[in-house]
């Protein structure tokens, strides 16, 4: 049996965040691959640039990341709501479509014709789709009036400032 969080009934003009960016955006298809070496061994303390010894395997960052490519979009993440779960404002969520959600998921819903960030439960015929936005209640829905989940969180892209 699944703890589920306490919830109020949905009204719908508590959903709107402004934790996503309401325009999703597909990974270019024809972008040329990116493979970096991938280091399996420590390296010295007196690690030097040149890790051509060490580089055993390359990392091709467009499979790795994006699988999918046909079914995958990216979210801009616009406010730290959901700094607790690792992510922050500036970050590129990876969303995709083909994958069913499961259980504790981090899943983009459309709720009130907005994209919104929620993680997914569910028990006993119901779901629970739970916001760290401390402003947003959560949703209970009986599976005949589900919401549209939009897709699945799978990955999440943060470039540190130089």
């Amino acid at each position: 049996m699944i703890n589920l969080p306490i919830a109020r009934a949905f009204i719908p003009s508590q959903a709107r965040s402004k934790t996503l960016n309401q325009f999703p955006v597909a990974p270019d298809p024809d972008s040329p691959l990116c493979r970096l070496p991938e280091l399996s061994r420590n390296l010295p303390p007196d690690f030097s640039p040149l890790v051509s010894g060490y580089a055993e395997t390359t990392l091709d960052l467009n499979s790795y990341v994006v699988p999918n490519k046909g079914a995958s979009f990216f979210f801009d993440v616009e406010d730290d709501s959901w700094s607790s779960s690792g992510i922050c404002e500036g970050d590129k969520l990876l969303v995709d479509r083909s994958l069913h959600a499961e259980n504790g998921q981090m899943v983009v819903a459309i709720l009130d014709n907005e994209y919104v960030l929620m993680r997914l439960y569910s028990s006993h015929g119901m779901l629970v789709l739970k916001s760290e936005h401390p402003d947003v209640d959560s949703v209970i829905c009986k599976k005949a009036d589900d919401p549209q989940i939009w897709g699945v969180v799978t990955a999440v892209v943060r470039k540190f400032p130089l």
